[in-house]
């Protein structure tokens, strides 16, 4: 097949600015094409093309050593690189069972070398995609049929490799291309469609579904569209796992309110996803899992939901603290329990390659921290930051432990996410 050469990968953008080739190697280069090729470059950069395909973009690629053969179907190799140096934080979550899995989503993820603007994609890192596969095969049965409402993740064929009935809904014609040649490929069945979630709901998908799974923006109005149009696809005994940013905690408890739902688990900064260009994101979610109550969806599956209504809302708290503390190492009598064990009966405990983790959710915001290895730094995120909530958090996580000194910054920034991302699901992950 043709592909695009070894670390070269695509964008396109409806008008045409952004809609080209750019480079892993070199941030800087972008080779511009035409909008009338904007095609005809997805399925390229999507190896959708075959030996024999020709045209006079495919020649001017060619020329511009862009282009390159591949006999054998393997992805990009340092595109697969990447992705293997951006999940590593995150790969201790993976059951070693499942680690073929993750392989394979991976190479997935690396098959497909485009970002579409106008959907703002930013993929889950193929570990988390394994985390939530791995809680949905130790809480549903088997052959459970499951809906993703947007899958940039490519989620769907992890799922459909262990054996559920998956069905996948998204906006973009192009990922859903992708996903049907996937499965074509790779002997996989997925019921891939091309759906717009503001628009009414086909009378097939209404109140079907064992789990849905959504990761809209964390947005008031965005995330009550996504919800509805979840809770009306799912059956009586269903559940809902939605991803929620840790500075919309306060906003998500209004969002319930309006809402048929119940939480019914919560799971820690769960979810690491990566930007368009194969990027570090520092960007978290929180997994929450929710129940069908019997109060009225705000937007009914017949009813046409209004564009302008998915963005309203906003975050509007800006200001985050940063504090790093050095500490008198602790002699090897004192080094068998967790050192932040203290916090235990407040805040959700982990540890992962080396590192001690604690996440602190606050009546309004969020206190989390890692401690290195050798227990002489530990560095903490507090937000919403203020002096006297600073003093008062530093207090309580400090208290049992021997200080050296103690450095607080903050910054302003309207939705910078926590950089402490090694939070344990409850069960066995």
């Amino acid at each position: 097949m043709k592909r695009l050469a070894d670390g070269f990968y695509a964008m396109t953008e409806d008008s045409g600015s952004f809609t080209g080739i750019y480079s892993l190697d070199h941030p800087d280069l972008f080779h511009p094409v035409a909008q009338v090729h904007a095609s005809e470059l997805v399925k390229l950069a999507q190896g959708q093309l075959g030996p024999n395909d020709d045209s006079d973009l495919l020649s001017e690629l060619e020329r511009e050593g862009f282009l390159a053969q591949s006999s054998s179907g393997e992805p990009d190799p340092k595109i697969v690189q990447t992705l293997q140096a951006l999940g590593a934080p995150f790969r201790w979550r993976v059951h070693p069972e499942h680690l073929p899995i993750l392989e394979k989503v991976r190479l997935w993820h690396a098959h497909r070398k485009l970002f579409v603007f106008e959907f703002g994609q930013t993929p889950c890192l193929p570990e988390t995609v394994l985390c939530r596969v791995q809680l949905a095969t130790e809480t549903l049965p088997a052959q459970a049929k499951v809906l993703l409402i947007g899958d940039d993740d490519l989620m769907c064929l992890a799922l459909a490799e262990m054996g559920f009935e998956v069905t996948v809904v998204d906006i973009d014609p192009a990922l859903i291309d992708f996903i049907h040649h996937r499965c074509q490929t790779d002997g996989i069945q997925v019921d891939a469609r091309v759906q717009d979630l503001l628009q009414p709901i086909p009378e097939d998908m209404r109140g079907c579904f064992d789990l849905v799974i959504t990761d809209p923006m964390s947005f008031e109005g965005c995330l009550i569209a996504f919800l509805s149009r979840a809770l009306a696809m799912l059956n009586d005994e269903g559940v809902v796992w939605t991803c929620i940013h840790p500075l919309a905690h306060q906003l998500f408890s209004k969002v319930a309110q309006v809402l048929p739902i119940a939480v019914d688990g919560h799971a820690a900064y769960l979810s690491a996803y990566y930007y368009r260009r194969y990027e570090k994101n520092t960007y978290r979610s929180d997994l929450f899992r929710l129940k069908k109550t019997a109060k009225a969806l705000p937007y009914g599956p017949e009813e046409t939901i209004p564009f302008e209504a998915i963005t309203e809302g906003e975050l509007t708290a800006t200001r985050h603290g940063y504090v790093t503390c050095h500490l008198a190492p602790k002699n090897e009598t004192e080094q068998d329990a967790h050192p932040l064990a203290h916090l235990a009966s407040h805040a959700t405990l982990s540890q992962g390659e080396g590192h001690f983790h604690f996440a602190q959710t606050l009546k309004e915001g969020y206190l989390t921290g890692a401690m290195n290895p050798k227990r002489t730094q530990l560095h903490m995120q507090l937000f919403p930051f203020s002096e006297t909530q600073e003093d008062q958090q530093s207090q309580h996580v400090l208290r049992e432990l021997q200080v050296l000194n103690h450095k607080v910054e903050y910054i302003e920034a309207p939705f910078l996410a926590p950089p402490i991302p090694q939070i344990k699901m409850s069960n066995k992950s």
